[in-house]
């Protein structure tokens, strides 16, 4: 018995080192060339991937599972890709926040007759609300003081953008989902498979036991 058990763990041994090492020819190839969103590189996404190949779980064998794990890798750099634009769509905002405060803190903002020209005045002190920090420091206490407040510029750019920033976290909460999709039914596989090898196991060690 001892023997029949010894020869049947070092086999499933040398089978568990080859699974280790294999790794199919086309995920090598998409290995090769991701699917990078702006700004991510090679790097990040490989070691993503690998961190998802083997878990505490169990590590990808076959095809199918492979393919749930680049999937799941692709979904998890899309997340984080759209959670960064989050930030950037925001700061991108602010300059248009900036002229429409800078128009609105104006003496004669509410003469009908004399809006277009205030909006021009508005534009052209808004690059200089960018270049000339005296102006930028003088036009913000102007801000605050016509009943703003001294956050005016992030709020007013965090209004103008939450059009865009909802229609990001749907995406973002529509990638989460497919995300742990993958994950789950990772996570299944690998413990299916934990539980066939122990029973092999099991069944292995009663068969020679039989047998003496």
């Amino acid at each position: 018995m001892a023997q029949a058990s010894k020869l049947f763990f070092r086999g499933r041994q040398m089978a568990l080192l080859d699974n280790e090492k294999y790794r199919p020819a086309f995920i090598k190839k998409l290995l090769a060339d991701p699917p990078l969103m702006p700004g991510q590189n090679h790097q990040d996404f490989t070691s993503v991937f690998e961190q998802m190949e083997l878990t505490q779980a169990g590590k990808a064998q076959s095809e199918r599972e492979y393919m749930m794990v680049f999937h799941a890798t692709k979904l998890t750099n899309e997340v984080c890709y759209y959670a960064r634009m989050k930030s950037k769509i925001m700061r991108m905002y602010q300059r248009q926040a900036v002229t429409s405060l800078l128009f609105e803190s104006q003496d004669h903002a509410g003469n009908s007759r004399l809006s277009d020209a205030l909006r021009g005045m508005a534009h052209a002190d808004t690059h200089k609300f960018y270049t000339d920090v005296n102006f930028k420091n003088k036009s913000l206490k102007k801000i605050e003081a016509v009943g703003f407040g001294p956050d005016a510029v992030e709020v007013r750019a965090f209004m103008l953008s939450l059009g865009v920033i909802a229609q990001l976290d749907e995406m973002i909460a529509k990638a989460e989902k497919r995300l742990m999709k993958f994950l789950e039914e990772l996570e299944i596989s690998y413990r299916e498979r934990a539980k066939r090898l122990k029973q092999a196991a099991k069944e292995a060690i009663d068969s020679a036991a039989m047998k003496e």
